[in-house]
């Protein structure tokens, strides 16, 4: 689309630029014959000189637009070219789903032969699992009573550590206390001695 923009863009340049050069052609005619100013010359030169700066630039702006239109060429072409593989590999697939459909349908057909024959046990097994639930709930009940079990006999051995904790912090104050109380006793005869034996 902006291919086609640029493109008209240049043709009016290009229809400007040929009305300027007939214009100025047509002064430059005159100019000779001395019946046009050279100040009416020079506008129209630099009218002319516009023209060609503009008509450049959109020429330039025109090959540019060439070579991205080319780039977007080559990647459309890529864009199609993995568009066609694929539709090839979704093909492949879509009959590979059918082979598999057909295979699930035997094998499905198979199982259902299968639970039809084993559907006499199906009484048996359900009694056996009945069974098997209330030893379950047996045993669990019996679980329970041995984690109380655990659970209270864990307390008290808590309690006993704590109270043997306390034994022992108790018979280390003694043991403080009856240190201190022979220091002292012991420096107060060493002072009488000294008193007694200058």
């Amino acid at each position: 689309m902006s291919h086609v923009i640029v493109q008209k863009q240049i043709e009016d340049v290009v229809l400007a630029q040929q009305n300027a050069l007939k214009q100025l052609q047509e002064a430059s005619f005159l100019l000779k014959d001395d019946t046009v100013p050279k100040v009416e010359y020079d506008f129209l030169k630099s009218q002319y000189d516009s023209v060609k700066v503009q008509y450049d630039q959109t020429v330039k702006k025109l090959r540019e637009e060439e070579t991205l239109h080319e780039g977007t060429k080559t990647k459309l072409k890529d864009v199609c070219d993995k568009l066609v593989f694929a539709e090839g590999e979704i093909e492949i697939l879509r009959k590979q789903l059918e082979r598999e459909k057909v295979q699930f349908q035997k094998t499905f057909g198979a199982l259902k032969t299968q639970a039809t024959k084993v559907s006499s046990k199906k009484e048996e097994l359900e009694n056996k699992f009945t069974v098997i639930e209330k030893e379950k709930v047996k045993q669990d009940g019996a679980l329970q009573s041995k984690e109380e079990e655990i659970s209270k006999l864990n307390k008290k051995l808590q309690e006993q550590k704590h109270l043997h904790k306390k034994t022992v912090s108790e018979l280390n104050i003694q043991q403080q206390q009856q240190r201190y109380i022979q220091t002292v006793l012991g420096g107060g005869d060493e002072t009488k001695n000294k008193k007694k034996y200058p």
